[in-house]
């Protein structure tokens, strides 16, 4: 399983999300690691550091995007659900001793479910703002601190 790479065209602009979906790369490569080498133990504990990533990014990312008016908030959030649950099913799957091989393939679709979101969905909001003229000063001299 090769490790996910982080590239510039998945910043949206915005430190404090940029800096969670880092988070949440290394720890999808943490865990692929520890798939890689068998490690269930070591599986079980960075899966649950995923979901917690996950539980805790996503509001604070929806919260912005109603902040800003961003249209799309249901659809995103409803995608944030999805990848929540496959996060959830995959931290079961991975404190299930004796059942053989850990769960590799469920993970490799859940992050690449995840990387087409930071691919299209977080960066539709980007040029939301470009399309209204905001850039990150403006948006956070209107909305105060993007950090919701």
């Amino acid at each position: 399983m090769k490790e996910i790479e982080w590239f510039e065209t998945y910043e949206t602009g915005f430190e404090e999300i940029d800096h969670d979906h880092r988070n949440i790369f290394d720890i999808a490569n943490g865990t692929m690691r520890a798939l890689a080498r068998g490690d269930r133990d070591e599986c079980l504990r960075l899966a649950g550091d995923f979901v917690i990533a996950l539980e805790t990014h996503f509001p604070r990312e929806e919260a912005f995007l109603r902040e800003i008016g961003y249209p799309h908030v249901a659809k995103h959030a409803a995608h944030h659900q999805g990848l929540l649950r496959q996060a959830n099913r995959f931290a079961d799957l991975c404190g299930r001793p004796g059942q053989g091989a850990l769960p590799a393939e469920p993970f490799e679709k859940l992050v690449s479910v995840m990387l087409a979101d930071f691919r299209g969905g977080d960066l539709d909001f980007r040029t939301f703002l470009m399309e209204k003229g905001l850039d990150k000063a403006m948006v956070e001299d209107r909305f105060g601190s993007v950090w919701l």
